[in-house]
């Protein structure tokens, strides 16, 4: 600070010490020295060198050409041998991946053993990773038209695999614990042993597609049920791993394994639908056509949620625990992605049996929520309600679970109790109102063509509006005071609604008033006995509005008859505002409310 001081003095000549203001002419003086130095600085035009060799040294450090060299591979091996073409035998490029796979290991092992490359190593052991599931890839061709070879060709690399991963395992010491490595084989044996299966199906059936296409849309359930396992690794956090011996830190290793699997398992369910729909590789298989939709993926989308709540719940991240309670909703718009129109669409859809994707998200979601709300998660009981209740209201109001024998009264059964049992094991307000609300909907729906139903639903609207009342009333939780605010606000509102309908002649005026003073008596009560703070204004207001409403009306009609009453209205209405400062100023209604909350 002393030092910032003296620079302003030199530069100020006289600068205030005590106010550390600088007179505003030598100001100006010291503007235009610091603007004249400042524009007269030369600008440093940019070397192209600089900019080279940052792009040189950018490209050193990340090193990206193991990748463009695997995509080069990928490339040439489709062109060369024709892979597009599903007649030609695919053994060879197999053969030139695994081969090029083996470059990829052998390189990875010799830059840490002599020279402790393990970024670049990360690179190539995660490309290596890849090519395992490509390799798998590469031979549905083969294991459709030549089932034998092409299950020796699976197994092989299989072998293949699991050997090259041994050798990196053992040439780097890389620790992985005994769950991890168990999982990991299990998944890459998934990618090699699943072709043979749906071989097997399409020639077991070959005039029926639906086996085949049932055991293709099956893969990422499977693919699901495996990635489950990781369940208490993900529970013993970075403990469970200990010293992995790598630099590589935890959960980036090893959990980018199963990021890359993932990734994995995600393509080659769409590459299923291509390979092995139609039979043999013939007709479908040439052009592409696919049945895929993003509703096959749910099941697998959902595991991985699933450990991502574990890790949510074992650190406390609550944030990323309301963050994945929201995940079923963005899986549910996976499940309306059904392609229509072509025959393969139609097909995956009829091997369905008649049940709608969106219908199987909403059981999986069910099912999730059930989990969460066992793990601790808050809000997962919430959620669960409303996924009961919409495949409720969808279920009664489509019947598309009919076929089945499934009553439409079922899933509102299942509400109803599942937040019955809730109600009664928290006993807060807000349990009992839902619970009450599912029950009246209920009954209101199989009593829709009754006078139960009449005045728009007024009868069910009303009972429910009762029982806020009452939780508010008898209970003293958060629900309890969000009702007791929703009632004070609606009671007026009610009140003048029955008020304006007797008017209207909806109803007869005589029920229109007798209306109104049930409004203002709960809204007595509530003032009296529950929260006068909060009933207290809308006391005066159920019994102000009606009046205001009938004093205009019944002034729009004198208006016209007598004249100067528009005079003595607003003389009235001045009258009363003037009433009201004047209660303002003496601080009357200020001590009026201090009063109520101290009574309350």
């Amino acid at each position: 600070m002393e030092k910032r001081a003296e620079t302003h003095v030199e530069k100020g000549k006289t600068q205030d010490k005590n106010t550390g203001v600088i007179p505003p002419i030598e100001e100006k003086e010291f503007d235009k020295a610091y603007l004249k130095t400042n524009i007269n600085r030369p600008i440093t035009p940019v070397d192209i060198r600089d900019v080279f060799k940052k792009l040189i040294k950018l490209l050193y450090e990340k090193n990206p050409f193991y990748l463009i060299s695997a995509m080069l591979i990928l490339y040439a091996q489709s062109v060369f041998f024709r892979t597009d073409n599903i007649f030609i035998n695919t053994n060879i490029p197999a053969v030139l991946i695994a081969v090029y796979t083996l470059m990829m290991v052998g390189a990875a092992i010799l830059i840490v053993r002599l020279g402790k490359v393990w970024d670049d190593a990360a690179s190539i052991l995660a490309i290596v990773l890849f090519l395992f599931m490509v390799m798998s890839t590469s031979l549905d061709g083969i294991v459709t038209n030549e089932p034998f070879q092409g299950r020796l060709w699976l197994l092989c690399g299989f072998v293949m695999s699991i050997l090259l991963s041994g050798a990196v395992q053992f040439s780097l010491r890389i620790k992985l614990s005994a769950l991890v490595s168990i999982v990991y084989t299990l998944i890459l044996g998934l990618f090699f042993a699943y072709p043979v299966l749906l071989s097997h199906l399409v020639h077991t059936y070959e005039k029926n597609t639906i086996p085949a296409i049932r055991g293709i849309m099956l893969f990422p359930t499977v693919a699901a049920v495996l990635f489950l396992l990781l369940i208490p690794a993900v529970r013993g956090g970075r403990k469970y791993f200990g010293d992995t011996g790598t630099p590589w830190k935890w959960p980036l290793f090893p959990w980018s394994i199963f990021g890359i699997f993932a990734v994995g398992v995600v393509l080659r369910s769409y590459l299923l639908t291509i390979s092995f729909y139609g039979g043999k590789g013939v007709g479908p298989y040439s052009q592409l056509e696919s049945g895929f939709g993003l509703y096959m993926l749910v099941p697998f989308l959902l595991s991985i949620t699933v450990l991502l709540t574990e890790y949510a719940v074992k650190f406390r991240r609550r944030k990323l625990q309301a963050v994945i309670l929201g995940v079923p909703a963005l899986l549910m718009l996976c499940a309306l992605h059904v392609p229509a129109g072509t025959d393969a669409a139609n097909q995956f859809l009829k091997a369905l049996g008649g049940v709608k994707p969106w219908m199987l998200t909403l059981a999986l979601s069910g099912a999730f929520y059930v989990y969460t709300a066992i793990r601790g998660v808050k809000y997962s009981q919430v959620m669960l309600m409303g996924v009961l209740g919409i495949a409720s209201i969808a279920e009664v109001s489509t019947h598309n679970l009919a076929p089945m024998n499934v009553p439409d009264w079922m899933f509102p059964a299942i509400l109803a109790t599942f937040v019955m049992v809730e109600a009664v094991r928290r006993r807060t307000a807000g349990w009992c109102v839902a619970l009450s609300a599912i029950i009246t909907v209920t009954v209101s729906y199989y009593l829709r063509d009754t006078q139960f139903m009449m005045f728009k639903g007024a009868i069910p609207g009303h009972i429910i509006f009762l029982v806020m009342f009452a939780a508010g009333a008898f209970y003293s939780d958060t629900s309890a005071d969000v009702f007791r605010t929703i009632t004070a606000v609606a009671l007026p509102i009610m009140a003048l609604g029955g008020v304006i309908a007797g008017y209207n002649n909806e109803i007869p005026m005589p029920e229109a008033l007798t209306y109104e003073a049930a409004m203002i008596t709960l809204t007595l009560t509530g003032a009296l006995w529950i929260d006068r703070r909060k009933y207290l204004i809308p006391l005066i207001a159920s019994a102000g509005l009606p009046t205001v409403f009938f004093s205009y009306k019944y002034y729009r009609m004198l208006s016209r008859e007598i004249n100067g009453m528009g005079v003595i209205f607003w003389g009235i209405v001045c009258f009363i505002a003037a009433l009201i400062i004047s209660l303002n100023k003496g601080r009357i209604i200020n001590r009026c409310r201090r009063a109520a909350a101290k009574n309350h």
